[in-house]
């Protein structure tokens, strides 16, 4: 195919499934899935592409529980009995390439899959979360890889405050690091 085209292709499926996502619009989430698979049939071999389908599934598999009526359900609150867990177990299928260097899209897809695999908001290994947030950090350094309630990965599970004090307890905090992630992680304590 297009590897010069890939990146774009790659965020405009995403965009349709947030589109669809952040509307509950069922099936325009499901189109993108649908398109998903047809770049992983297309392109097995590459990662991010792979990486994305899984990140739109381990999304996309908790549309029943995420809104009661016209109220959103913030993760934390939701009924997992209701998460697909179907989609979950294909979604975990889809490892990683050996050999790949990992990619934001596979990044925010492990963020997912902890929350999906935790059994409650408390059972959430969020020292993990916290590694993986100063990864994607590292790979897209903006204020838009920094958790915040309105992020459909973070859905609102704790505010700065449980961010603050499992940032302190993370193992990167813990060593004194230094660089971009830990700069710009220190101030989200809020």
């Amino acid at each position: 195919l297009f590897p010069d085209r890939l990146v774009a292709v790659l965020a405009v499926v995403y965009l349709i499934f947030t589109y669809g996502y952040s509307r509950s619009a069922s099936d325009v989430s499901e189109e993108a899935i649908r398109l998903g698979r047809l770049l992983v049939d297309l392109m097995p071999d590459n990662d991010e592409t792979r990486s994305l389908l899984r990140l739109i599934l381990l999304q996309h598999h908790r549309r029943n529980s995420r809104i009661v009526g016209a109220d959103l359900v913030t993760l934390e609150d939701q009924d997992r009995f209701r998460w697909d867990s179907s989609m979950i177990a294909e979604a975990l299928t889809i490892t990683q390439l050996p050999g790949h260097r990992r990619g934001h899209y596979r990044v925010q897809a492990d963020l997912a899959a902890v929350h999906a695999t935790a059994r409650s908001a408390a059972d959430t290994d969020w020292p993990r979360i916290v590694r993986l947030y100063d990864e994607l950090l590292r790979l897209l350094p903006s204020s838009s890889s920094k958790p915040s309630s309105q992020d459909p990965l973070w859905g609102g599970v704790g505010d700065s405050r449980r961010w603050s004090s499992t940032r302190r307890s993370s193992p990167t905090s813990s060593r004194g690091a230094s660089g971009p992630a830990s700069k710009s992680t220190s101030s989200w304590a809020g």
